[in-house]
């Protein structure tokens, strides 16, 4: 239906133009920085823009880009998209030489005008094109037959001079658009990023990055790998916790503290339960009744090696094979996901003694394990078409833009979709099955939040469950990064709501995993 001023108004056509009108761009239109760059580039080899304004314009989508990262772009998904992601100045570093660095420019995909190159050839054509502007020019990749695009990231070196580095790619949409198709980390040969974000996402602290597999050890074997792979920087604080009972000093880490909290905190949080280092608060005592005749001292960890956002950071287990599970957030932690809670409602179910809390919590269980038991893909999917909150009709349509993966950006293609792909509105959407996934997703978590019985049954599962969960607090002095504290909480006691939240990971550009939990503190 029209709305009333249409219905109601008398509508008079605007009048024809009597010759043709190029209007200048407006640099506000742009979605995102590449399409941007394309288009302005395109106009100035139709004429219809000069190359003067070409630079006033190319100047002005920086400016405007560099204050849209900061302020509209979550970090995370500037980490998650790579190098298309960066902003003008982010800074990488030689991994040989501390004082040669190199500073991001911006990122251009080739060809312009169409997603494809005839040929190859074509490619190494424009290379040697552009090979004046530049000091330097380096392929990261090997040029093969399948090639026909390229993308360019453009540094300026110490000396001021424009380096550039190329990466070939299938075609436009993957060089231009695919999610962390081109590494900040590993994509420069040579030179690792080093900008803020960037160095607390690269620092090698977690557990899976210092204990390479989930056998179970004792606090000792795990203090001497950490001396193996990060130093005695590291091992010596932990050292020194479990001969002292006290929290550890990190020397000259007060620019590593967020990493520490978030990722080593992970580590030492179970060796401080473990060896019952001081200066822990909360319930975390009582959790030793679960052992039976055994004590914390007697317990080896584990430490699973999924690494998103994970309910269960580390595992203690006593000689029994019983298994206290450690879950350690920094400050007030991060969302859990539906894997590990689906895990602890399978142990739940070994237990005949909790039949009736099954049962009473049935609605719960079942939305989790239709969750956890689908892909990160087909899990919403799957999930709103059983719920009847999309049809089938239009889930199937989903599926085929996902087996195989479509590169479809127009959703007028797509009429059947238009419900989904306008439930919520996205900044910079590139690829169509990422927008449709992201809002089947959150159309999914939406209808189950609106009734209050699936939070209430999961929290009756949580706080049935044994696990202690663990809040480290940190400080600085001087260059020094200190644990000031590490409060617990067990039994679990989670309190007020808990949302499913999809936006945490699922975007208009990208999927990171499964559908989350928002889940408030346990007290």
């Amino acid at each position: 239906m029209k709305p009333w001023f249409e219905r109601e108004a008398k509508v008079i056509k605007f009048p024809e133009p009597e010759k043709k009108v190029v209007q200048m761009p407006n640099v506000a239109s742009y979605p995102d920085f590449i399409t941007g760059v394309t288009d302005l580039k395109a106009r100035v080899s139709k004429g219809e823009i000069s190359q003067d304004s070409h630079d006033k314009l190319y100047t002005d989508l920086i400016h405007r880009f560099m204050k849209k990262e900061s302020f509209e772009t979550p970090w995370f998904l500037r980490e998650s998209q790579g190098l298309s992601g960066r902003k003008p100045g982010d800074e990488f570093v030689s991994q040989t030489n501390p004082k040669d660095i190199v500073t991001f420019v911006d990122y251009n995909v080739y060809p312009t005008k169409t997603t494809q190159s005839k040929d190859k050839e074509e490619l190494l054509k424009f290379i040697d094109t552009i090979k004046p502007k530049y000091a330097s020019i380096t392929p990261v990749n090997n040029l093969n037959n399948a090639h026909r695009a390229l993308a360019i990231a453009t540094f300026k070196n110490n000396q001021n001079q424009n380096i550039a580095f190329v990466k070939f790619a299938r075609d436009t949409i993957q060089a231009g658009t695919s999610p962390g198709w081109w590494s900040n980390t590993k994509g420069i040969p040579g030179y690792t990023s080093a900008f803020k974000r960037s160095k607390m996402s690269s620092a090698k602290l977690s557990p899976q990055d210092v204990i390479i597999d989930e056998n179970k050890r004792s606090s000792k074997e795990i203090i001497e790998m950490i001396g193996q792979k990060l130093g005695t920087e590291y091992s010596d604080p932990l050292k020194e916790m479990v001969i002292q009972k006290t929290l550890p000093k990190f020397i000259g880490k007060a620019n590593d503290l967020k990493a520490i909290g978030i990722s080593f905190g992970e580590i030492f949080g179970p060796i401080a339960i473990v060896n019952k280092v001081k200066g822990m608060s909360g319930g975390w005592l009582g959790a030793e009744k679960l052992l039976g005749k055994y004590k914390f001292g007697n317990c080896e960890i584990s430490f699973p090696q999924s690494v998103t956002n994970k309910l269960i950071d580390s595992e203690l287990i006593a000689p029994n094979g019983f298994r206290i599970g450690v879950s350690s957030k920094f400050q007030k932690g991060a969302p859990a996901s539906i894997t590990n809670i689906h895990d602890e409602i399978l142990k739940l179910e070994k237990d005949k003694k909790n039949i009736k809390l099954l049962k009473e919590n049935k609605y719960a269980i079942d939305i989790i394990k239709l969750l956890a038991g689908e892909s990160k893909y087909e899990g919403p999917i799957k999930t709103a078409e059983i719920l009847k909150l999309i049809s089938t009709t239009e889930a199937n349509e989903i599926r085929k833009l996902w087996n195989p993966k479509s590169a479809e950006t127009d959703i007028k293609k797509f009429p059947g979709l238009q419900r989904i792909y306008q439930y919520k509105k996205f900044k910079n959407v590139a690829i169509l099955r990422f927008a449709v996934l992201a809002n089947t997703a959150k159309i999914v978590a939406d209808s189950i939040n609106a009734k209050p019985d699936f939070s209430t049954q999961t929290v009756n599962l949580l706080n049935q469950s044994s696990i202690i969960q663990a809040y480290t607090r940190m400080s600085t002095s001087g260059d020094d990064a200190i644990v000031t504290g590490i409060d617990t909480v067990y039994p679990p006691n989670f309190k007020g709501t808990i949302y499913l939240d999809a936006a945490h990971n699922y975007w208009g550009k990208g999927v990171k995993d499964r559908i989350s939990f928002s889940m408030p503190p346990a007290q």
